[in-house]
């Protein structure tokens, strides 16, 4: 696991472990920067105790504002534990807003900034959109041309039917992966 990832991991923990112990995932006091790397997905975490029998059947969105006026509503999902989640994966580069909506007052008005930094990994490029200029093509949000390919494959289960190990199918996929065709 590479270090960015092993940060992640004990952020979660941290957080979780706040929101089992304290009640709540967002910090009153001073509050540190959220950074969200553009058109990547970030999960914000809110905790409360629901009275209803079914959690999952509790309302529970965010509108989300970021630069030049773009608005989000998104939903919100129950995750179990008393845990429920805005999944934001913003789309311009800047400071954005979040404050929920729900039915249930402990996740009703919470509100919370972050800020969209540039995405460090060089193969993200945004959603896929069909090319305004050429309707039978795809270009990603940030201008790069997708090329989707297609690979005709399903009748090699019949050259390995008898080997459970798959040998046949294993080394052509283990080229097509080598060659970058699946990214």
């Amino acid at each position: 696991m590479n270090t960015r990832n092993w940060l992640r991991f004990w952020k979660i923990v941290l957080v979780l472990t706040l929101g089992v112990v304290g009640g709540s995932f967002e910090s009153k006091g001073a509050e540190q920067q959220i950074n969200v790397p553009l058109w990547e997905p970030h999960d914000f975490l809110f905790s409360g105790q629901s009275t209803n029998d079914n959690p999952f059947s509790i309302p529970f969105a965010a509108e989300v504002t970021g630069p030049k006026g773009s608005k989000l509503l998104l939903p919100g999902f129950y995750d179990g534990n008393s845990v429920w989640k805005i999944r934001v994966s913003p789309t311009m580069i800047g400071e954005w807003k979040l404050v929920t909506h729900s039915s249930m007052a402990q996740l009703n008005g919470r509100d919370l900034a972050f800020v969209c930094v540039a995405n460090p990994s060089p193969i993200i490029h945004g959603g896929l959109r069909v090319d305004p200029l050429h309707p039978y093509h795809f270009v990603f949000e940030d201008g790069a041309r997708c090329f989707p390919l297609g690979y005709e494959c399903d009748w090699l289960w019949a050259l390995d039917m008898t080997n459970a190990n798959l040998p046949t199918v294993n080394r052509l996929l283990d080229k097509l992966a080598a060659s970058g065709f699946n990214y």
